[in-house]
């Protein structure tokens, strides 16, 4: 039998890529990281000033869920609709060789270094003649979307919960803060280690570069005032 975190995961899948969820996880904890380094400077170590850090990183990475997740639907919408334009581009194309280009130009599958000139001019023509006797379709907001601009939302928010589990347990702001650091910087590495699952890299290095270029992001967005 699946693990609960296994049947969250494939539930997930099945609404945004999983470079898409790897993508929100990563996003959230920088921010988390970004936000809770800063602010922890500026508020006083006291049980108010925890609070006030707390709520910035929660309201910070709640709010760019939400962008996240509204920013996935026009992303959809928008893939569609330039769908639909290739397929009018192509329809209405003067010569076949001008609707093939437009084809080529736009329909790059990610397996397409796996084929040569003939097979990829070949799947074109099979596109081509595909998408002529297609009656395009209205283009509009689905469910599909919505849901997965909920996930968008769902994996940003979850993923900013056991980062702040040391605020709730430790009364001092240094040692909290440094727990909380410490458990992001742990979750990036094995965020990278899924990433590793997924593209046939060597999980150990993957995540040591994914924990690399996090912390360095982080350094050089506080730099600039993030």
């Amino acid at each position: 039998m699946e693990s609960l975190p296994t049947r969250v995961r494939k539930k997930i899948d099945q609404h945004i890529t999983p470079a898409g969820r790897l993508q929100e996880v990563i996003y959230a904890l920088i921010m988390v990281l970004t936000v809770s380094s800063t602010v922890s400077h500026t508020v006083p170590d006291t049980e108010e000033g925890m609070l006030i850090l707390v709520f910035a990183v929660l309201g910070c990475n709640i709010a760019w869920g939400i962008v996240d997740g509204v920013m996935f639907v026009l992303t959809s919408l928008f893939n569609r609709n330039r769908s639909l334009k290739m397929v009018k581009d192509a329809t209405s194309a003067m010569s076949g060789e001008e609707a093939l280009s437009i084809i080529d130009g736009e329909f790059n599958p990610p397996f397409e270094w796996m084929l040569d000139g003939g097979q990829r001019r070949k799947l074109n023509e099979e596109i081509f003649d595909h998408i002529v006797r297609l009656k395009p379709p209205e283009v509009h907001v689905t469910r599909q979307d919505i849901l997965g601009g909920v996930f968008c939302f769902a994996v940003t928010f979850l993923t900013t919960l056991p980062v702040l589990v040391p605020f709730y347990f430790i009364n001092e702001m240094d040692p909290a803060v440094r727990l909380s650091n410490a458990i992001a910087l742990t979750m990036l590495f094995v965020t990278g280690i899924e990433y590793a699952r997924y593209t046939n890299k060597s999980p150990l290095k993957t995540g040591v570069a994914v924990l690399l270029l996090g912390g360095v992001v982080v350094i050089v967005t506080i730099l600039l005032g993030g």
